[in-house]
């Protein structure tokens, strides 16, 4: 009873001090706002020196450049030039993985210099050639840690275990948003007698093709490994009821992951749809077949904050099988994101699994979230498994 008391004294510790300290909105870089969340409100100076569509254009200061929605009525009959420098606020849009940013425009006004050109809602502009944009970081690094405790009511026999969770992570686009590239880096340690550390790998490629202004179509491809620093295997790796002596066990597994994603600009919000076909190359017991899954990916995201994604999976070699979904549902506003993921295997036997989450944006770079699994809900056996976690993110 101890120990939760003293968990729930942390979460509501976090929870409070938040409160008070949540910035207001303030005049950002480019390069830090492609740093910041989805509905972060940002105000920008600088020039839009190209146009991509009817309603997107490229917007660049002295640090970097972003993509921009600008819709016809928001121009109010103003008219600029490549060369003008103006002031624009809004609010970032981000997928819900994070492959996309970009900036729709509330409000914008000339900061300094003559108008040169007339607005889309006036003369439309010709559509340009296709520039690279400038060499400059776009959304750059991020550290964070987290700490949990699996199994912290120690039900079905087993022992609760803590463990500590470091990440770094570097996400960046280029000429204008066309190529997307993700790499992370992350080590967890378990504190038990053996004290297993594992080490993860991360690199993810995107490339998009711009359908119009408010299509979006994307090709990648992702490859994932997970190192065994200690020869003993994670305990949350492998359930006790499947022990496997430890030189069946490869010290490195890798999966890579072919997808292909289609978004689209709705009123409001976005819809998107993703299918990967994830490939198990390096199994973690080493005489395993190599898998070949497919997960379908359905989302909308509302530009007011709410959103709900299902993804379904399947196993598609060596044999064919349904295994289950998953259904998120999501708030986001511009200091708060909540979120409550569903878990339903096919083998219900097994439980379902509910997932809340609860993230707090403070000074937008730093942020903070705790959530908690609660795991084998309706299992025939076996009491429900509790794995409360909280961490903190910086971004710059």
């Amino acid at each position: 009873m101890k120990k939760y008391i003293i968990f729930g004294i942390c979460c509501l510790a976090l929870f409070f001090s938040a409160a008070g300290i949540f910035a207001q909105p303030r005049n950002v870089t480019v390069i830090q706002a492609q740093a910041m969340t989805h509905n972060s409100s940002v105000v920008l100076r600088g020039n839009i020196v190209q146009q991509l569509g009817d309603d997107r254009y490229v917007f660049r200061d002295h640090s970097g450049s972003i993509n921009v929605i600008i819709a016809h009525d928001t121009w109010g009959g103003l008219q600029i030039g490549p060369s003008d420098n103006i002031e624009i606020s809004g609010q970032l849009r981000r997928d819900e993985r994070n492959w996309h940013i970009e900036l729709e425009v509330r409000s914008i006004r000339r900061v300094s210099g003559p108008p040169e050109m007339a607005a889309p809602n006036t003369v439309p502009a010709a559509r340009p050639a296709r520039q690279p944009a400038a060499n400059t970081s776009a959304i750059g690094i991020t550290i964070g840690a987290e700490v949990g405790i699996e199994n912290i009511n120690e039900v079905n026999n087993q022992d609760m275990t803590v463990y500590q969770k470091h990440l770094m992570a570097y996400e960046n686009s280029f000429r204008n948003g066309a190529f997307d590239l993700f790499g992370e880096v992350n080590h967890t340690v378990e504190f038990t007698d053996d004290t297993p550390m594992e080490m993860g790998l991360k690199l993810a490629l995107g490339y998009n093709i711009f359908l119009g202004s408010v299509s979006t179509l994307s090709l990648l491809l992702e490859n994932e490994n997970t190192i065994i620093i200690t020869p003993k295997p994670s305990s949350k790796a492998v359930p006790s009821s499947k022990a496997v002596p430890e030189d069946q066990y490869n010290t490195i597994t890798g999966i890579v992951t072919p997808g292909i994603a289609f978004d689209r600009k709705i009123n409001p919000g976005n819809i998107y749809a993703r299918f990967n076909a994830p490939l198990v190359y390096l199994q973690e017991v080493k005489d395993d077949e190599l898998t070949i899954d497919l997960e379908f990916i359905l989302g909308w995201a509302s530009a007011i904050g709410p959103g709900l994604e299902l993804t379904c999976y399947a196993l598609i070699s060596p044999d064919i099988a349904y295994n289950g979904f998953d259904l998120s549902v999501y708030l986001h506003t511009r200091t708060v994101h909540s979120k409550i993921t569903l878990e339903i295997p096919a083998e219900l036997d097994n439980g379902i699994v509910i997932t809340p989450e609860i993230k707090f944006i403070v000074r937008d770079s730093f942020s903070f979230y705790v959530n908690c699994e609660f795991s084998r809900i309706s299992a025939n056996s076996g009491d429900i498994e509790m794995f409360p976690a909280f961490g903190i993110t910086f971004s710059f």
